[in-house]
């Protein structure tokens, strides 16, 4: 930036504040879309709920929100949080994700919006399948006496290592396939 020899820059650390937590909203949102992959062309719904000086900020922006997250702008609420907690928090339920973006900003995005239940319900069923026929297979090497009498004992704990990953990540898929609305 110009300015003159001696003189030091002035800045807006208020500004500063305000923009950085616009960034990380919109930042957030995006990767929660990333990691539930959402098409790159679909719009989804939120739900902001930000402290006071912060919300009427986000709401003269929102439609650059709107336009940065992928947010349906209808579909865009910004609530402002009292000091006893956020009135979202208790509207938000378990078929709505939460991020939580700093002190005094957090956002719900419904889980419908999200994901095609069918066709996460297929990729974990196939998910299922998959970690069942591998912990089937390391059952049997480690059921077998020749393999744990003659293999040494570093590929025996590799092996015990693997089926208990594996078993944790079934695990998980369970419990993913059970939150999946129907």
């Amino acid at each position: 930036w110009l300015q003159r020899e001696g003189q030091p820059l002035i800045r807006d650390g208020v500004a500063e504040y305000q923009f950085a937590s616009l960034q990380a909203l919109v930042r957030a949102v995006r990767n929660a879309r990333a990691e539930y992959r959402v098409e790159p062309n679909k719009k989804v719904g939120a739900t902001v709920v930000a402290s006071a000086p912060l919300s009427s900020l986000l709401d003269a922006e929102s439609d650059a929100i709107a336009f940065l997250a992928r947010i349906t702008i209808d579909e865009l609420q910004i609530i402002e949080s009292d000091a006893e907690g956020s009135p979202g928090t208790a509207e938000a339920d378990e078929q709505s994700v939460r991020l939580v973006v700093e002190e005094g900003l957090e956002a719900f995005v419904p889980l419908a919006d999200l994901i095609d239940p069918v066709k996460e319900r297929k990729r974990l069923g196939k998910q299922e399948s998959s970690l069942e026929a591998s912990i089937n297979k390391l059952n049997a090497r480690l059921s077998s006496p020749g393999f744990v009498d003659k293999a040494p004992t570093e590929v025996v704990d590799k092996a015990k290592v693997e089926l208990r990953e594996f078993r944790q990540q079934l695990e998980s898929v369970q419990r993913s396939l059970a939150a999946l609305p129907l």
